[in-house]
């Protein structure tokens, strides 16, 4: 393994830049918080539904405004780390003029794009999950390539709604 690597095979392993790994954190806490929201919601609309309690109402309801104040918080504080980093926010600005992509998709992909040292764009899709996967058993089964659903789940279905978003 040592002589492999002498041969000059392969990188050495870089950790993500200090900034991008909190761009990270603040994404991955709102991701959480949004989830938070939509199940206090569906508390909501249950205890809406059946009436039991005022109470629980008006407790669910604080909880959904502090929920969302706390969101509100969080998106400035990505904003603010955008504005912060030059080379996030020049990543951000050129994915932004993609047709498609929003604010939202172009924060996640470059967050994305500066967390690993991708030199091609097939590299980036393939650690997505983007790239086609052939089934094939000899002749018995010549089936249309499908995408491998490997990596990060989010980032895909966040690529799905802004192609559906572009093809209109």
């Amino acid at each position: 393994l040592a002589q492999y690597g002498e041969l000059g095979h392969g990188r050495v392993w870089q950790p993500e830049p200090l900034h991008v790994r909190q761009l990270k954190a603040l994404m991955t806490r709102l991701e959480a918080l949004g989830g938070d929201i939509i199940r206090e919601e569906n508390r909501l609309e249950s205890l809406e539904i059946s009436k039991l309690s005022k109470v629980a109402i008006k407790s669910s309801k604080d909880v959904i405004k502090f929920l969302n104040k706390e969101k509100s918080k969080l998106e400035k504080e990505i904003d603010k780390h955008f504005d912060d980093h030059e080379d996030l926010k020049k990543d951000y600005e050129l994915l932004k003029s993609i047709p498609g992509i929003g604010p939202v998709v172009a924060k996640y992909l470059a967050c994305l794009l500066r967390s690993k040292p991708f030199e091609k764009a097939t590299q980036a899709a393939a650690f997505v999950g983007l790239n086609p996967v052939i089934r094939q058993s000899g002749t018995s089964l010549n089936s249309a390539g499908k995408l491998s659903k490997a990596g990060c789940s989010t980032i895909r279905a966040k690529l799905y709604m802004a192609a559906v978003v572009a093809k209109r």
